[in-house]
C-alpha cells in the first residue's frame, strides 16, 4: 500500500472553491512541480482543462506544466511519463473516469504513478480524477468498474447531488470489503495509508465496516486495516 498521501478532491478542480484545500497540499511538497494530466477530459477540450489547471496552481506561486497523456499510445510514452517522474503533485484532472481507466491500466503512465509516490509526490485527482484512483469506479445507478487501484478507497465525487438512498445503495453493492468515502464538489481528503483527513468547507461522508461517519474539515478519521 502506498503510504505518501493520496489527494482527492469532490468536483470543483481549479477554482476559488478548493483553493485552501490545493495550498495545504502545495505546503506539503518537496518542491513545487505540478504535473496537470487531463486525461479523463481527452474527448471535452483537454487543453482547456489543463490550461486551467496550470493557471490555477501557478497563481499559487506552484511550476505548474500540462502532461497530454490522453490515449494509450500516450500512456507509453516514455517522455511524457518521465515528465510525471519530476513532479511533486501530479494531479489527474476530471471528465469521464472510464476513459481515464482505460488508458492508464497495465501501461508505464500507470507504473510511473505507483513509483513516483513511493518516492514521495502526491497523487491527485478531482471528480473523475478522483473515481479512478480506488480499486473500483463507482457510479450510483450503474454499477461498478475496475479501477487503477493506487489508493484503497472508493470515491464518490460531487456528493451533495446524490442522495441518501442512492448512498446507501450504493454501499450494498461496493459492500463491506470496501471503504467508500463520499467528497461534496467544493471539499477534499488527504488519505495517508490508514488515516483519512477531511479538507473543507463541508465535511466528507465515509462508509467503513457497515456503517457511515461523517468527517468535519480538518477532522482525522482511522480507516480499516
Amino acid at each position: 500500500m502506498i503510504r505518501q498521501p493520496i489527494y482527492l478532491v469532490g468536483g470543483d478542480e481549479f477554482s476559488q472553491a478548493t483553493m485552501a484545500a490545493d495550498e495545504r497540499v502545495l505546503g506539503m511538497l518537496k518542491g513545487k512541480r505540478v504535473a496537470v494530466v487531463p486525461t479523463a477530459a481527452a474527448q471535452h477540450r483537454p487543453e482547456l482543462a489543463g490550461g486551467n489547471g496550470v493557471r490555477h496552481f501557478a497563481a499559487l506561486g506552484a511550476e505548474a506544466s500540462v502532461v497530454m497523456i490522453l490515449d494509450k499510445a500516450d500512456a507509453r510514452n516514455a517522455e511524457l511519463c518521465g515528465r510525471l517522474t519530476e513532479s511533486d503533485l501530479i494531479y489527474l484532472s476530471g471528465g469521464d473516469p472510464a476513459h481515464l481507466v482505460e488508458v492508464f491500466q497495465g501501461s508505464l503512465a500507470l507504473a510511473t504513478l505507483r513509483q513516483s509516490a513511493e518516492r514521495g509526490s502526491i497523487v491527485g485527482g478531482s471528480s473523475a480524477g478522483a473515481m479512478a484512483l480506488g480499486p473500483m469506479v463507482a457510479f450510483p445507478q450503474q454499477g461498478v468498474a475496475r479501477g487503477l487501484a493506487i489508493v484503497d478507497v472508493v470515491t464518490v465525487p460531487h456528493s451533495e447531488s446524490i442522495g441518501e438512498g442512492r448512498l446507501r445503495e450504493l454501499s450494498r453493492t461496493v459492500g463491506n470489503d470496501h471503504t467508500i468515502v463520499a467528497i461534496p464538489s467544493r471539499s477534499a481528503c488527504l488519505v495517508t495509508g490508514k488515516q483519512l483527513e477531511g479538507l473543507g468547507p463541508d465535511a466528507v461522508s465515509v462508509f467503513a465496516e457497515g456503517a457511515w461517519h461523517r468527517v468535519e474539515p480538518g477532522q482525522e478519521l482511522s480507516l480499516p486495516k
